[in-house]
């Protein structure tokens, strides 16, 4: 009873001052896994950042449910030379949410914005870096150039939301009011922010695309998974993601099961842990001691037991419903006497016998850094301390709220980084695996250096034939699973859990809100008592 009652309490602060749908207006209970820093998608990569910039904003073009590309912004587009030169031609008659009429300016605006360093724009700047000019034919009409092929021209456009210049107009772009209270061009207005208490959205009624099915969407920032389950089986939340053991506790409720309905769907998304390489600790720049890391963790047992069957064991960034997975390369086994050969081989042994290994009077002791909330991570994480504990490494585990975690994650501050990533439709490796995409440029954030991969993470970007590229990338797989540079824990399957009355949901290996239309044929039903 006591951690049914905690759960409670949590619930209840966690959705007190939210306020209560406006009598009469249907209205989609929703959550956030963390608060946003900001609702400039430009700046900010993270899930819940673009999750609400999608909704206000728009793209040029989008993925259907099947990772199919489609229009948005742009009815159509013509490409040359192998995607050195595309042309936009976007959808007439299109207004900004304050009515201001969006024009191929403002596309030009927001690629500005990405290829400037003070914007901060890291995590979108590797897929426009090769541009080199932008010309406005006219309103309707934008040219994009770049110096090399690119196999990815048009399907980056996907990442990002397209921004107002006239909003953004002279204001900083770091700080301006639009970050937290956004003019887009999407099937959704923004309405109010109430910072760590919710985000209100309410359908455009002059979108010029599908009309949105649901009239108005709240979110709250939940991070706990089980404060998100406790909302969902109160019926305050109508949807969120379920661990195996809430899945088992619905399954044997004939109460519970009647209100809430459950699927699995495949997703592109991996857990991972990323070994810092820069120099600035003495253990992970030897690959021996990274694929130990790895060896000392029962990855198997952890979908197995924990995950339940929800995943499978992960090889790289790749996923196994990409059309460049290496199917063939098996994962390194759970061997804790092979771990400690790699260890023994690489100088690190107790030298001093105090039942810790060391190395010229070094201990092998190390912070993993990880953010709170998720169980199934923070288990992968203790499983890992315990097995490594075993071989005379010690590892401790900080836990930080999303937003601090992000900004040590990206400076480097930290030995080992465990977190998870949603992978992309392609298996465009330049961002992850380039040296210069290394910490302060990037999202390398292992800060992994390999000529060989640089070399092939820059030239397959260039070309189109997908054979051709499936073979570099599979090369690339094959040098990541030699060096280790993360140790990939579990491609994850998504459990959901949805309200009876949610209808129209219809999965995405690119999550629920990842596809178009999407979230946009959702529709509510009245309530059963």
């Amino acid at each position: 009873m006591k951690g049914h009652a905690a759960i409670a309490v949590t619930l209840m602060a966690a959705l007190a001052g939210c306020g209560t749908p406006e009598s009469g207006t249907p209205t989609l209970r929703a959550y956030l896994s963390s608060e946003p820093a900001s609702l400039n998608a430009v700046t900010q990569g993270d899930f819940n950042t673009e999750i609400i910039a999608k909704l206000v904003g728009d793209t040029l073009v989008d993925f259907d449910a099947r990772l199919n590309i489609v229009p948005r912004l742009a009815d159509s587009w013509d490409v040359e030379g192998d995607g050195r030169r595309v042309v936009f031609h976007l959808h007439p008659g299109v207004n900004w949410h304050d009515g201001v009429p969006f024009t191929a300016d403002d596309v030009a605006f927001t690629l500005e914005k990405v290829l400037d360093p003070a914007s901060l724009a890291a995590g979108k700047r590797p897929y426009f870096e090769t541009v080199t000019g932008w010309q406005v034919l006219d309103d309707n009409t934008v040219e994009i150039s770049r110096n090399e092929p690119y196999a990815r021209a048009v399907e980056v456009w996907a990442m990002l939301p397209i921004l107002a210049r006239h909003v953004y107009a002279g204001q900083d772009f770091l700080e301006a009011a639009a970050n937290r209270s956004p003019v887009g061009t999407g099937p959704y207005r923004f309405v109010e922010w109430q910072a760590g208490s919710s985000l209100e959205l309410a359908a455009n009624p002059d979108y010029f695309g599908p009309r949105p099915g649901i009239p108005r969407i709240i979110f709250r920032p939940l991070p706990d998974p089980a404060t998100r389950v406790a909302a969902l089986l109160a019926g305050d939340l109508d949807f969120t993601s379920l661990r195996p053991v809430d899945r088992e506790r619905i399954q044997a409720d004939p109460d519970l099961s009647r209100r809430v309905r459950i699927t699995q769907v495949e997703r592109l998304f991996v857990w991972y842990i990323a070994w810092n390489q820069d120099g600035s600790n003495p253990f992970f720049t030897d690959p021996r001691v990274r694929r130990a890391m790895t060896q000392a963790l029962d990855r198997e047992g952890f979908v197995r037991d924990v995950l339940q069957g929800a995943g499978q064991v992960a090889t790289s960034l790749v996923h196994p419903a990409m059309w460049s997975f290496r199917a063939d390369i098996e994962p390194w086994p759970f061997d804790r006497r092979a771990a400690a050969g790699l260890l023994d081989a690489a100088g690190w042994e107790d030298h001093d016998g105090d039942g810790l290994r060391d190395r010229n009077g070094t201990p092998f002791s190390f912070t993993l850094l990880m953010p709170v909330g998720n169980q199934e991570l923070i288990r992968a994480m203790t499983l890992l301390q315990e097995s490594l504990r075993t071989l005379g490494v010690e590892m401790a585990i900080h836990k930080l709220e999303y937003n601090l975690y992000r900004a040590d994650r990206d400076a480097g501050r930290f030995a080992a980084m465990a977190g998870g990533w949603v992978l992309d439709t392609d298996p465009d490796c330049y961002d992850f695996w380039h040296s210069s995409q290394a910490r302060g440029s990037g999202i390398n954030y292992a800060s992994y250096k390999d000529a060989e991969v640089d070399t092939l993470c820059a030239e397959a970007r260039r070309l189109v034939d997908r054979d051709e590229r499936a073979a570099m990338y599979g090369r690339v797989q094959e040098i990541i699973h030699r060096d280790q540079p993360n140790t990939f824990l579990a491609y994850r399957d998504t459990l959901l859990g949805l309200s009876r009355r949610l209808q129209g949901v219809e999965g995405s290996p690119r999550s629920v809100w990842g596809s178009y239309p999407g979230p946009l044929n959702w529709r509510l039903e009245a309530e059963t008592p």
